[in-house]
């Protein structure tokens, strides 16, 4: 068995998987990611992979993946046989011979791009097999993603998604979203928004120090996530200082996605102005009785 934690990081850059994690052999792999960015990985003709995080079981006992507070942006996997090409930010593969769990929560996966199946997400395994694969997002973002080879231009395959944004549903009958097989005419239920534009910036801003894609003002993630759920972390993807709540006269307020939205600040200038302008008076005066002494 093994466990991996990745924290605070920025991965970006590389030709090759961001991220690739692989049990066999009868082996368990439990593996974290927190507070992190996957930015800007591309692979070219590398078949059966991915740009961003590829997690893989064969003939294992288990693979656990969880990505919290995590932002999975710009990642490209382009190849001339799309067939063998799975998800721009995540590829999630399994042989049935054990489980898989991947929870994906409070994280945003935007702009990532694939020649093949699912531009965020896909999932390569089998269904309703004696160890299913189960994908779950939450209080997540997945919008922006393209798929050049089969329309599903964000997840390919089987999920659960609660209180999460999915910009597109189509998938052309091969992906479902809590038990349903979903289509550009999915309709937003208790909990999620979808065929909806995220309100996210279009590039990537540093805050806290970590590549984030901000939601804008009028976002319909913001306060749509659920503010009281379990797995709650105490910060937003950029830590400390950066609540991952909203205290409101309302009450806590989550907003979907990797980051909390953060309103402009305003500044009011009119007493700095007022004194500013005291203050050149004064100086003004001042310098006149100082030649008048002079004199």
């Amino acid at each position: 068995s093994g466990k991996v934690t990745i924290s605070g990081s920025s991965i970006s850059n590389n030709t090759i998987p961001a991220l690739q994690m692989k049990t066999h052999n009868g082996r368990n792999l439990y593996a974290t990611i927190s507070h992190s960015s996957i930015c800007g990985n591309t692979t070219v003709d590398r078949d059966n992979t991915t740009a961003g995080i590829k997690a893989q079981l064969i003939g294992a006992d288990a693979i656990t993946l969880d990505i919290i507070n995590s932002t999975v942006s710009g990642n490209i996997s382009d190849s001339d046989n799309s067939d063998s090409i799975y998800g721009g930010g995540l590829f999630i593969k399994s042989d049935g011979t054990g489980n898989t769990d991947v929870t994906i929560s409070h994280s945003t996966f935007s702009d990532n791009a694939t020649s093949g199946y699912g531009g965020a997400i896909a999932v390569y395994a089998p269904f309703n097999a004696e160890y299913p694969t189960n994908v779950t997002i939450s209080n997540s973002i997945v919008a922006n993603n393209n798929s050049y080879y089969d329309d599903n231009n964000e997840l390919y395959g089987h999920f659960t998604v609660e209180h999460s944004l999915i910009s597109d549903t189509f998938s052309g009958g091969q992906t479902t979203i809590n038990g349903e097989v979903i289509s550009p005419e999915t309709l937003n239920d208790a909990s999620n928004l979808f065929n909806i534009d995220a309100g996210l910036e279009a590039t990537l801003s540093i805050s806290g120090g970590h590549p984030i894609h901000a939601l804008l003002a009028d976002s319909p993630a913001i306060a749509a996530g659920d503010a009281a759920a379990s797995d709650l972390p105490e910060f937003d993807q950029r830590g400390e200082g950066f609540s991952r709540l909203r205290e409101t006269a309302e009450g806590n307020e989550l907003d979907m996605g990797s980051v909390q939205y953060t309103p402009p600040v305003e500044i009011d200038n009119s007493s700095s102005s007022s004194g500013s302008t005291h203050g050149l008076i004064l100086l003004a005066l001042g310098l006149l009785g100082l030649r008048r002494l002079r004199r």
